[in-house]
């Protein structure tokens, strides 16, 4: 990979759209709508977004999902193997991004029971398995999304 692919923005996720700190991640945590799948669980917040100028609102703009990212110390206690889960989590999404036009959405991805399971079982899982995990929790938010925006 040339030196212009790795620090070109295009192809990882904007420092924007990660979601950051303890009082946004309880909230989201507490008042959300909860998308569960075999291996992961998707925390789910959506607000009406309202554009301060109708004019300068642009369909293609879809800065307005922000994710985040929770790996549970209590079911794997290792911070490198944590931070592992994280990153292939973190890739996954950014391979498979989702937008949303009229909704500002705040997504938190964690792993189930399952997956923290199959994580145990199985630590030098690649990013394929992710991969698929993270599009079939992305489609089913797009339904419940799609649901909302009616």
């Amino acid at each position: 990979m040339k030196k212009s692919e790795r620090s070109s923005g295009k192809r990882s996720l904007k420092r924007s759209n990660i979601i950051r700190g303890f009082n946004i991640f309880s909230n989201i945590l507490n008042n959300s709508k909860v998308i569960q799948t075999g291996f992961i669980k998707a925390y789910v917040q959506t607000q009406n977004k309202e554009p301060l100028n109708k004019n300068l609102f642009s369909p293609l703009v879809t800065d307005n999902v922000k994710v985040g990212f929770i790996i549970a110390k209590k079911y794997i206690r290792k911070s490198y193997f944590r931070n592992r889960i994280k990153r292939l989590l973190r890739e996954s999404y950014r391979k498979n991004k989702i937008g949303s036009e009229d909704l500002d959405v705040k997504i938190i991805y964690s792993l189930s029971q399952n997956g923290y399971n199959y994580f145990k079982k199985f630590p030098m899982t690649k990013n394929i398995y992710t991969d698929n995990e993270i599009k079939k929790v992305n489609l089913e938010i797009k339904a419940y999304l799609g649901k909302l925006s009616i």
